[in-house]
């Protein structure tokens, strides 16, 4: 009965979302219903995976990136400072986009009325040589992968730092030791001295997201079954606060040590006119990748040569054969933007609306799998990119291929190792 329901869901929302858009013409009424619409289907989603708490904080986040759209579209506030491609059309366009992905995403995905947490499907290996190897290379990464002026050096605009994506690989390495630090009471305090050692000089740096994602995956592979919602909910609440005080203290810690700001300057997301936040910023970002196409300076050619360029990136980490490899970069010298875009945008660019329905399969395929699976390697794998999609949902969709899906080949190889390797009893 249930499924059935599921299904007439499915083709209701489908059949409402076909109507909207082939009705009304691209304005400011048709993309009111359309917000309307894409936050209905983000509360459905919040709804189905109520239970499942990675994938509840999950699509409260993607919700997030349909508030920008009600400031413009309803308030007539703008997303962004920069006003590259930054109009109702081209928004328009990608609240559209916006929308499709979350109802492809509700179509494919499934729930399980039985969700078992990660913590319990995961197959654990008692190594202590492999253990200790993992945290030195966590080190090591922690070292060298963000270096220069902390937020203690004065003003974070003009701070110089030189951080490499090797500080957000302790995340691969962190997920692998989980598994190696069996029933030790010492090996888990020490890793989870390791996580605030992470945590504490990203956010030293003025890295947010990269603190946002350690937490994540610590909660999934250590803490979900033994913090209860309500608990987790609360947190994401005073985080939500202290990143809110976190981004007035960075833009300039001195001026806010010589107590020169208000209470209401912690928690302003907007002046009169116009929006200061990342969600702002990402979505006149991704109206500009639509806006280089529109109006032909990103070709059809130049979109295939991307997809492609993007793929080669994979594999050859550090290096880039072309700016098409990067859309969010593309240009920017003379279309400016606060970077990154929304994962079904890029999509949209490779292969056009169908890559908007793909992009969410994927997803809800990563879903499906972080649900069920008993596999170390999937578990892995899918815990990393619940884990790290302030980064893939809002940046580059690559960065779930670049930091999730490289966890696979170096666990595989360190699982394969001659060493003495087993299952912890």
């Amino acid at each position: 009965m249930d499924k059935s329901i599921s299904n007439i869901e499915k083709i209701i929302y489908t059949e409402l979302l076909l109507i909207i858009l082939l009705i009304f013409n691209q304005s400011t009424f048709r993309s009111q219903i359309i917000i309307i619409f894409a936050s209905f289907l983000n509360l459905r989603l919040i709804i189905k995976f109520y239970r499942i708490t990675p994938l509840l904080i999950f699509f409260l986040f993607s919700f997030s990136y349909i508030l920008p759209f009600f400031y413009f579209f309803f308030y007539d506030i703008s997303v962004s400072a920069h006003e590259a491609f930054n109009n109702s059309y081209y928004l328009g366009l990608v609240i559209d986009i916006y929308c499709l992905f979350l109802l492809s995403i509700f179509i494919f995905s499934k729930t399980s009325r039985n969700y078992v947490f990660i913590r319990q499907r995961l197959t654990f290996h008692f190594s202590s040589k492999k253990y200790y190897f993992l945290l030195i290379i966590i080190l090591i990464l922690v070292i060298i992968g963000l270096k220069g002026q902390s937020l203690l050096s004065g003003d974070y605009g003009s701070i110089v730092k030189i951080q490499s994506p090797l500080y957000e690989y302790t995340l691969i390495f962190l997920s692998i030791a989980v598994l190696y630090v069996g029933k030790s009471k010492f090996k888990r305090n020490l890793l989870l001295g390791i996580i605030l050692i992470i945590i504490g000089k990203a956010l030293l740096y003025g890295g947010r997201v990269t603190s946002v994602e350690v937490i994540l995956l610590s909660y999934i592979l250590l803490f979900e079954d033994r913090i209860p919602k309500k608990w987790i909910l609360a947190f994401l609440t005073v985080g939500f606060i202290f990143m809110r005080i976190f981004v007035v203290i960075r833009s300039n810690p001195i001026l806010f040590l010589s107590g020169d700001f208000t209470f209401i300057d912690f928690f302003r997301l907007t002046n009169s006119h116009q929006l200061s936040s990342n969600q702002g910023d990402v979505a006149q970002a991704s109206a500009r990748i639509i806006g280089l196409i529109k109006v032909g300076i990103l070709s059809t050619g130049e979109r295939v040569s991307s997809l492609f360029y993007s793929i080669l990136s994979v594999v050859t980490p550090g290096v880039s054969f072309s700016n098409l490899s990067n859309l969010a970069s593309f240009k920017q010298n003379i279309y400016s933007s606060g970077g990154g875009g929304l994962f079904p945008v890029y999509f949209f660019a490779w292969l056009s609306y169908l890559g908007v329905f793909f992009a969410g399969y994927i997803v809800s395929k990563i879903i499906n799998t972080f649900i069920t699976t008993r596999n170390n390697y999937y578990l892995l794998f899918t815990a990393l990119v619940m884990s790290t999609f302030p980064r893939w949902l809002a940046y580059n969709p690559i960065v779930m291929v670049k930091l999730c899906f490289y966890v696979i080949p170096i666990y595989y190889l360190l699982n394969h190792v001659k060493f003495s390797l087993k299952k912890e009893t």
